[in-house]
């Protein structure tokens, strides 16, 4: 028994390291919050829900904007694609739950404001770090897309995808 445990300690390598873990991968960030989810949770009308994604949609344009200033690209990235999975989650609740004779109010300011921060996004994309590019190229490509498809729900016309 004694000789086991001389073999496992002798096992060990002295003097040298164990190598270094790896930093852990950036962890996918939530397009909405704790706050947000559950308010999107009590809301049973579209137009409530709606607004819950505005506030949502507002907080990470501002989050971008802020990284932006400080030059850091790791959390822009993360905060594109977590803005991406908000814009795609809401447009399929709007798909499916829009009133087609009636045109939502909440989906007509949403709209306004998607194309106000696409707009405010080019301009951006200026100053983001060039490792931030393409992320933002994906951003706008798919806002603009979301756009598109709630003018057409607005407007009764087929999806012009």
């Amino acid at each position: 028994m004694n000789l086991a445990i001389a073999i496992f300690v002798l096992s060990f390598p002295f003097g040298r390291q164990a190598p270094a873990p790896h930093p852990p991968s950036p962890a996918k960030q939530e397009p909405l919050t704790a706050t947000e989810k559950g308010q999107l949770g009590r809301e049973t009308g579209l137009d409530g829900r709606v607004r819950v994604y505005e506030s949502a949609n507002t907080r990470l344009g501002r989050e971008v904007q802020g990284e932006i200033q400080q030059g850091n690209v790791e959390p822009i990235t993360l905060r594109l694609e977590a803005w991406t999975d908000l814009l795609e989650m809401s447009l399929k609740d709007i798909e499916t739950n829009a009133n087609r004779k009636r045109k939502s109010r909440a989906v007509i300011q949403y709209e306004i404001q998607i194309r106000k921060w696409i707009a405010d996004m080019h301009g951006l994309a200026l100053k983001a770090p060039s490792e931030c590019q393409k992320q933002f190229e994906d951003w706008l490509g798919s806002a603009e897309r979301v756009r598109k498809r709630l003018v057409d729900i607005l407007f009764q016309r087929e999806g012009s995808e």
